[in-house]
């Protein structure tokens, strides 16, 4: 009898692309993200909060951008649960008020990056590239 060895592989992008979610309530910023990054990443959008959870699956995005302020479920919760089901799932919040964020706060919630919003499509691409530059 073989040993079971347990691992996972994270799936390659049919189109052969780093895979991206974007979570966000206002629907022209996700065409937004998806025209400026749909030639380059593999792109899900989840709009708002609760689409965002459901889109997601552990160990199978590269990186995940999400808005902080969304009225179905806030940005801070779909953090905390994004990094419940995978711990290393790299996160970028984006958000009115980052400033405002205490060092505790922003440790609390979670995400390994926060940007203010609104954030410049290339400072947003080269935080995606920082933390997918060793996948590509």
């Amino acid at each position: 009898m073989q040993p079971q060895v347990n691992f996972i592989l994270k799936p390659t992008a049919t189109s052969g692309k780093l895979r991206i979610l974007f979570i966000d309530d206002e629907q022209a910023l996700l065409e937004t993200y998806m025209a400026a990054f749909g030639d380059r990443y593999d792109v899900t959008l989840g709009f708002g909060g609760r689409d965002g959870l459901l889109k997601f699956r552990p160990n199978f995005f590269d990186c995940v951008v999400c808005d902080r302020k969304m009225p179905d479920m806030d940005g801070e919760k779909v953090v905390r649960a994004i990094k419940r089901m995978d711990s290393k799932q790299p996160v970028i919040m984006v958000a009115v008020d980052v400033s405002s964020l205490t060092y505790e706060r922003k440790a609390e919630i979670g995400a390994d990056l926060y940007l203010d919003k609104p954030v410049k499509i290339d400072d947003l691409r080269r935080a995606i590239d920082s933390f997918t530059k060793d996948k590509v």
